[in-house]
């Protein structure tokens, strides 16, 4: 698995904070502060596209000026994609880079060949002990869709009629789903997904 790209922020919407000394109504806050974002992301997406060396210099630069040259940062946080064609993630704070650098985390990246009774068993015949192991290395997509759509009157459930539909079953809904989880780079994918049904 590659190290991700990681993104060093306040923890914070400074914009926000001033709409709230000004008395700003929070229903407009919500709707100008997510225009901000949405345009901002959008922005930086482009970005990666046009200039992905760029974007990966200064992403990596961020990570070098808290942790220091002396970092194996080529190592453990540089990654193997360009930016967003996989993950990036946020870094509220640099908090975590700041318990790296103070010595209360550390970061090993390698690939893991077993699990052991003391710990794991990486693949380069290193040994990490371990008292508490917490896996989170995917998830379950829930593939049949639990969505329900009427036609004439009549409930549909669209997880079993896509199924039906690969069986080459006639007279059943035609639709296009999307399925992602909780990241933009997932949102952009599925986002593009549609479209291209849309034209379809």
């Amino acid at each position: 698995r590659s190290p991700t790209f990681f993104r060093l922020g306040r923890n914070a919407i400074e914009l926000a904070e001033q709409l709230r000394q000004l008395q700003v109504k929070e229903e407009w806050i919500h709707e100008i502060v997510r225009r901000k974002i949405l345009f901002e992301q959008d922005a930086f997406t482009r970005r990666c596209v046009a200039e992905p060396e760029q974007v990966t210099k200064e992403l990596i630069g961020q990570i070098v000026a808290v942790l220091g040259p002396d970092y194996d940062v080529a190592t453990h946080f540089t990654p193997k994609y360009r930016p967003w064609r996989q993950r990036i993630a946020f870094v509220p704070d640099a908090d975590l880079l700041h318990g790296i650098k103070s010595g209360k985390a550390s970061v090993v990246t390698d690939e893991i060949e077993r699990f052991t009774e003391t710990g794991i068993l990486l693949k380069s015949g290193k040994e990490l002990k371990a008292d508490i192991i917490v896996t989170a290395t995917g998830f379950n997509l829930c593939e049949g869709f639990r969505t329900t759509a009427r036609r004439r009157r009549r409930r549909l459930r669209m997880g079993r009629r896509r199924k039906a539909s690969r069986e080459g079953t006639r007279g059943k809904l035609r639709w296009s789903g999307a399925a992602r989880y909780g990241g933009l780079v997932w949102t952009v994918r599925a986002r593009g997904h549609c479209r291209s049904a849309d034209i379809l």
